[in-house]
């Protein structure tokens, strides 16, 4: 008996609340039939905030990073072989335009050199003495022949002279006429012997001076490759010399900005150690990388104490003004459709609308935009949640974005 009195009372349960919830359906739809139809779409405008932006001219400091390089960087090498007698510098040492720093041993190399001087001096008396006292005697020996066999032929001509005579004139004149030919040739013969001594006696020079190994510009020796003792060959590197006064900060510039740098712009450098140099550019490359699309450019820092380091990172400043542009925080910056980089304005009749700029730069302090009517009102507030064509409520922006 209690158990269907337990199914009777569920039963019972059941049917009230398939009633209750059936009487809620029925009233919504009854609720929503009488419903008024022009409340189905009616809802504020969306508030947004603005600033006023004003076109005008701003002073920028255009950022880029760099390394520091050498002026130059040479290998000294040896330009003749031997032992090396001498190593006048270490490593980390600063030496002078000219100073010795290798010297090899000079061996025979004196005595060759006074032996190829010697004959450079013999030749030259001997070309002196052909082009002079053996050309002079020779012409004066042709020419009295040449008088004699021509008035002799004359006097046989015209039966003065025998003709037996004439024969020996002759050959006096062929004999001279050789022996003027004989010493023509003999100056192209000492001509050419002077050549080859004066070539000998430049080689003797060069093995000569070439023991010693000079410093070609002031610098840092950064790196001694022989010892003393060693036989050097020819090519061997002596020492690499490196020149960091100036010292060079080059960096890469993007195609877009590029054309805001000029040879001679003042620059400002700061160095790892947080400190401030100036210097000018006075390089800028004509050719893109071919990767990057970026140009290389150089700027020019004095170091006569050696104190900036090389290969260090670097960061480079340029001041520049950037003239009729509207400076605006980067974060409103907004991304079209289409893909263009534009910002959203309100305008007159308070519509959004989106306008395409062009950024002329963008750093940590906002973006510099043109291509803006010159007084507008700028979205700060809300931009990605409206559209152009939209009707809004707009709020002036009290915040400073120039902080």
């Amino acid at each position: 008996m209690i158990k269907n009195k337990s199914v009777i009372w569920s039963l019972l349960i059941i049917l009230i609340i398939a009633g209750w919830i059936g009487s809620g359906y029925w009233n919504d739809q009854d609720n929503k039939e009488i419903e008024p139809p022009n409340q189905i779409n009616s809802s504020p405008n969306v508030d947004v905030r603005y600033i006023i932006s004003v076109k005008n001219s701003f002073n920028d400091v255009f950022k880029i990073l760099a390394k520091t390089e050498p002026e130059a960087i040479v290998e000294l090498r040896v330009q003749t072989e031997g032992i090396v007698n001498d190593i006048f510098f270490n490593k980390g040492s600063f030496v002078e335009k000219d100073q010795i720093i290798c010297k090899l041993n000079e061996n025979d190399k004196p005595e060759i050199y006074q032996a190829a001087l010697s004959k450079y001096e013999k030749t030259k008396v001997n070309l002196s003495l052909a082009e002079n006292e053996y050309l002079n005697a020779a012409k004066a020996k042709y020419l009295d022949a040449e008088i004699k066999y021509i008035s002799l032929k004359k006097l046989v001509e015209n039966g003065f002279a025998s003709r037996n005579s004439l024969i020996t004139e002759k050959s006096n004149y062929e004999l001279a006429k050789s022996d003027l030919t004989l010493a023509e040739n003999n100056i192209s013969i000492e001509k050419t012997n002077i050549k080859i001594a004066k070539a000998e006696l430049s080689s003797a020079k060069i093995n000569l001076d070439h023991i010693n190994t000079i410093a070609p510009f002031s610098g840092i020796i950064d790196d001694i490759n022989l010892e003393v003792g060693e036989l050097a060959q020819k090519t061997d590197i002596c020492a690499v010399l490196i020149d960091q006064n100036p010292i060079i900060v080059s960096g890469s510039v993007s195609e877009k900005n590029v054309s805001n740098l000029k040879t001679g712009m003042p620059a400002r450098a700061k160095l790892i150690n947080g400190n401030y140099v100036e210097g000018k550019i006075r390089y800028i490359s004509n050719l893109a990388d071919i990767n990057t699309r970026s140009f290389r450019f150089e700027v020019e820092i004095n170091n006569p104490n050696n104190n900036i380091m090389i290969g260090t990172t670097t960061e480079i400043f340029i001041d520049r003004k950037i003239e009729n542009t509207h400076k605006i925080p980067s974060s409103i910056l907004n991304l079209s459709d289409d893909g263009e980089i534009g910002v959203k304005i309100i305008d007159q009749d308070n519509i959004v609308q989106f306008i395409p700029v062009e950024i002329i730069n963008l750093n940590n302090d906002g973006a510099f935009i043109s291509n803006l009517p010159d007084k507008i009102k700028i979205i700060t507030v809300g931009q990605d949640y409206v559209m152009s064509g939209e009707t809004v409520n707009g709020v002036l922006d009290t915040k400073n974005y120039n902080d």
